[in-house]
């Protein structure tokens, strides 16, 4: 016998362990089959039970679908106040503000004129990233739009009303800073300037000039003449920085801006959360399997009392 075949015949498990990863795979596939087999058959034995149950779930689901209202964003966008060198108030202070104060006395004067069985308005508020702006929002049906948006004037209104005493306080300081400026340059265009020649400094630069240069008194003149001008010049150059400094500040009271609704109550475009296409066809899945479930439950009971019944006898 050829040695290959003898190290062949030495392994007879060999060939039988192929054999039998063969059989167990046919055994897994028939079992796989049966149980799909076994699945069918009960679905056919109790398909009026599956029917029900799935019409059952799926009309519930159907039916809370076209109950649900469908509830909508609505956002009231804020520009806090500010003037030109920045805002006066930062978003997360304001934030603070109207989460602490402006909403709850706003929800509370609303409470006040909602009866128990009418829903209270709720508002949050949020600091979009990258922005200055406050957004305040609610969510509701739109049958609510009208009080929603009574819910945003309020706050506003408080907002508007706390901010007030220190706008104000800012926008008066700006008006009499403006008035001492424009006072100041009043004086500045009225002021006389006296020619550097006939002070005393000029008279005792010309003495001295005049007696260390006798050879040479054309620059006498020309000494007063350049100082005149510098004086001249210092003079328009004073004269040019107040005006710039009073339109500063003209500038700064004209930016001055209170805390103010860009945007109220706008209604979002799309509803929130998911909408009723999308919990009928929930529905009819759920219905599904709740209906697979009934069926198993029913066959289970039905073998258990089978079994009970033979143990018995």
């Amino acid at each position: 016998m050829h040695p290959l075949n003898k190290e062949h015949d030495s392994h007879p498990g060999a060939g039988g362990g192929l054999s039998g990863q063969l059989q167990s795979g046919d055994v897994y596939s028939q079992d796989q089959e049966v149980s799909l087999v076994d699945l069918w058959l009960v679905l056919s034995k109790r398909w009026r039970l599956f029917a029900i149950v799935w019409m059952l779930v799926g009309l519930a689901g159907l039916g809370f679908a076209m109950m649900q209202h469908r509830n909508y964003t609505y956002s009231t966008i804020i520009e806090p106040a500010r003037q030109i060198t920045g805002g006066i108030y930062t978003a997360d202070v304001l934030s603070v503000k109207f989460k602490e104060y402006y909403i709850p006395a706003a929800t509370r004067a609303h409470s006040q004129n909602t009866s128990d069985k009418e829903k209270r308005i709720k508002a949050e508020v949020r600091v979009p990233k990258n922005s200055d702006f406050i957004v305040l929002e609610s969510v509701g049906p739109e049958k609510d739009q009208d009080a929603i948006r009574v819910m945003h004037e309020s706050v506003v209104r408080i907002m508007t009303a706390d901010q007030k005493q220190f706008i104000d306080t800012i926008h008066d300081g700006m008006i009499m800073t403006l008035a001492k400026e424009q006072l100041r340059l009043m004086e500045l265009l009225g002021q006389e300037i006296t020619p550097f020649a006939t002070t005393m400094g000029g008279m005792r630069l010309k003495q001295g000039v005049t007696s260390a240069k006798q050879d040479k008194p054309p620059i006498v003149g020309e000494v007063e003449i350049n100082l005149n001008n510098k004086i001249m010049t210092d003079h328009e150059r004073e004269i040019a920085a107040q005006r710039q400094r009073i339109n500063e500040i003209e500038l700064q009271l004209r930016s001055l801006s209170p805390s103010h609704a860009v945007e109220l109550a706008a209604k979002s475009p799309d509803p929130k959360g998911p909408g009723r296409r999308v919990i009928a066809g929930v529905s009819i899945m759920a219905g599904l399997v709740f209906g697979i479930f009934a069926v198993f439950i029913a066959e289970f009971l039905l073998k258990v009392k089978a079994r009970r019944a033979e143990l018995v006898d």
